[in-house]
């Protein structure tokens, strides 16, 4: 009889142990898919810029005149808009639609930042890095932006012989 009776004594405390191995498993598992998910943004991303840089330089290798769209990158959703930035030119920053991509922008231009491509998050992160070649923006424009609701990248590069032209389709 008392073997019975710690028998049912122990099967309770085995209960609460799995649920607790089981709540531990849970909680690690979802722990590793948002830092996987947060890695995979951040090599989304790398991608992006890399492929945004091997756009102006497939372009400032060809001949003067020659134009290439950047629609046909795969810009990654979490992505709201990015800005082109032309610091040689006097600082206008209106056409900027998010305050910190707007606030970025101009700490770098106080800065006096080599960065000029930024780009905004959804959840308000922002990223930025220096393309090494010469350009301008349409218009003389200090700023070029385009919000990226469409997930397309609505700009054209144009060689204009020593730099690069980038301005909307």
């Amino acid at each position: 009889m008392m073997k019975k009776r710690g028998q049912l004594f122990g099967q309770p405390i085995m209960y609460v142990f799995y649920a607790i191995v089981a709540i531990l498993v849970l909680i690690f598992g979802i722990r590793v898919a948002i830092q996987l998910k947060d890695k995979s943004d951040l090599m989304e991303e790398t991608v992006f810029f890399s492929d945004v840089e091997e756009k102006f330089n497939k372009v400032y290798r060809d001949s003067y005149g020659s134009s290439i769209s950047m629609k046909d990158l795969k810009v990654p959703s979490h992505i709201l808009e990015i800005c082109f930035t032309d610091f040689s030119q006097d600082k206008d920053l209106n056409n900027i639609t998010i305050a910190k991509l707007r606030d970025l922008i101009d700490a770098a231009y106080d800065a006096g930042a080599s960065d000029n491509v930024f780009i905004i998050n959804k959840d308000m992160g922002d990223s930025s890095i220096e393309i090494e070649k010469s350009f301008d923006l349409e218009g003389n424009n200090s700023v070029l932006c385009d919000k990226l609701t469409d997930r397309e990248l609505d700009m054209r590069l144009i060689n204009m012989g020593q730099w690069i032209r980038a301005q909307h389709i």
